[in-house]
């Protein structure tokens, strides 16, 4: 496929880049407080958990995960901006010691003001991540927004017994502190045009999505030689 080449810069089409176009989590407790959906004895992580993903036990002892992340741009390219986004979809699921079976694309996109083919560089960078992770893509869900929005709903499997949770720290085990605000505030600082698709994801991009992620992903995010 032959790359599209653009001096369109992406990030001026958002008010905030990445997770600093999310909803506050003051607000966001206020819009969900009092809301209870059905309850179950086979939901291992729920809404109460601020977990990376959703976790269910099903037949066989095996959990289910289940996440949908998207954001506005982070970056100017529309390959590396589909690439950024569909990781840090997937991160979530190995943030939780799963393994990504399943993914579909969640597109929001001004189709007046910028052109399909830059659509379709952001959805071939989200797709080139999915096939490195060995998960495939399944369609999606598509909108015509005024803001361009790009990510990922992805379905995972794991171990229930060997989850990885928010709740589940143990002594001993290493963490790393950061602000609150750290991703925001690097993304915004770095809402500049990049020099080339092919080049390997800044550091800021690796610090925001590589977490959990096996082997096989490295190469999407490989620092430069």
């Amino acid at each position: 496929m032959t790359t599209v080449r653009t001096t369109t810069r992406l990030t001026q089409y958002a008010h905030g880049g990445g997770c600093a176009c999310k909803i506050p989590p003051g607000e966001l407790e206020e819009m969900v407080r009092g809301l209870v959906g059905v309850p179950s004895h086979d939901l291992l992580v729920g809404l109460d958990d601020g977990d990376d993903a959703a976790a269910v036990r099903i037949d066989g002892g095996i959990a289910v995960l289940a996440t949908a992340d998207f954001f506005t741009p982070v970056v100017d390219d529309a390959y590396d901006w589909g690439r950024i986004a569909a990781a840090n979809a997937f991160s979530d699921i190995y943030a939780m010691g799963g393994r990504p079976i399943l993914a579909v694309n969640l597109l929001g996109w001004p189709r007046d003001v910028l052109p399909r083919e830059l659509a379709q560089e952001v959805l071939r960078g989200g797709l080139d991540v999915a096939r490195i992770a060995g998960c495939p893509v399944a369609g999606g869900h598509s909108i015509d927004d005024p803001e361009p929005k790009y990510g990922m709903a992805v379905t995972g499997l794991a171990d229930p017994n060997r989850l990885l949770r928010n709740d589940a720290a143990e002594a001993g085990l290493p963490i790393s502190l950061t602000s609150r605000s750290a991703s925001e505030s690097s993304t915004t600082a770095t809402r500049r045009p990049v020099r080339s698709s092919r080049r390997p994801l800044s550091r800021w991009s690796r610090s925001m999505t590589q977490r959990a992620w096996p082997p096989s992903l490295q190469e999407c995010v490989r620092p430069p030689t």
